[in-house]
């Protein structure tokens, strides 16, 4: 017969038995929900653009320096185009850091994957121009520039090579950075302030589609706030937007706006068509 002692523990593995199904269940039924959260979830919205740039130039009070650099280089690269006779298309220097989105964004505006991309990786490995039927201007596609001394001296004489050696046609610097950077390098505000010999330049922050809110405005504090005695603007841009959680593609967007500023720079007829842009 059994003793009031083996009873109680049999009663107590029982219990404890008990609550451990309970709590596999409900752990079970809480993934499950989970799950499902994720599969209807709605993609994300992005916001205005505009908005973001708008707050940082307030906050800042010089907003109207980009108008007058607009302005002001405008009349530069107009003179320039009647005083020398070059061949060609006017040009637009891509430059930034590897893995930035530099190729992909010169493939999003040529409509076609003519330059090679990479995730991260050190790609492009020299100065590429491409040009395609119906885009008025030529784009130059750069190796991006990596941490050490030794990389940073390579990428500037680089640099400086081609800008002497296409004087006349480098009209314009897209100059591309990861929105979801953490952190704003010294050397980028140094050549962006020295580097490309008075071109205007506009500020392309890359991968908006997945940087947040804190992370465009911390850039666009950093870069701005550098007071970059050229600098004509800035442009959040989504080359290649990411899968949303239910694979619904973001469309791409900033680019027209960037292409329109370029244009207005160089001069060009603005009926240019950059709708699918």
């Amino acid at each position: 017969m059994e003793d009031n002692g083996e009873k109680t523990k049999r009663n107590l593995f029982r219990n404890v038995r008990n609550q451990v199904k309970k709590a596999t269940q409900q752990i079970r039924e809480d993934i499950q929900e989970s799950a499902e959260r994720l599969r209807d979830a709605k993609p994300p919205t992005i916001k205005n653009p505009l908005a973001r740039l708008n707050i940082v130039l307030k906050e800042m009070a010089i907003g109207q320096r980009f108008e007058e650099n607009l302005a002001r280089y405008r009349e530069i690269i107009q003179r320039r185009a009647k005083e020398k006779d070059f061949e060609g298309k006017p040009s637009v220097l891509v430059a930034g850091r590897t893995g930035s989105g530099k190729s992909t964004l010169v493939n999003a505006v040529l409509g076609a994957e003519l330059a090679p991309t990479g995730a991260g990786e050190p790609i492009t490995m020299d100065f590429q121009p491409y040009s395609v039927e119906g885009l008025p201007i030529e784009i130059y596609d750069s190796p991006g520039w990596e941490g050490g001394k030794s990389k940073a001296n390579e990428f500037i004489d680089a640099i400086k090579h081609l800008l002497n050696k296409n004087d006349d046609k480098i009209q314009v610097i897209w100059y591309v950075i990861d929105a979801q950077a953490s952190r704003v390098v010294d050397f980028e505000i140094e050549q962006l302030k020295t580097l490309f010999d008075d071109r205007p330049i506009c500020l392309v922050l890359n991968k908006c589609d997945i940087a947040t809110d804190e992370q465009i405005i911390g850039i666009l504090r950093a870069f701005i706030g550098a007071n970059i005695p050229s600098q004509v603007g800035a442009y959040e841009v989504a080359a290649k937007p990411q899968t949303s959680l239910d694979d619904a593609l973001i469309e791409r967007f900033g680019i027209t706006d960037l292409l329109a500023q370029t244009y207005y720079l160089i001069g060009i007829d603005q009926d240019t068509d950059t709708n699918n842009l």
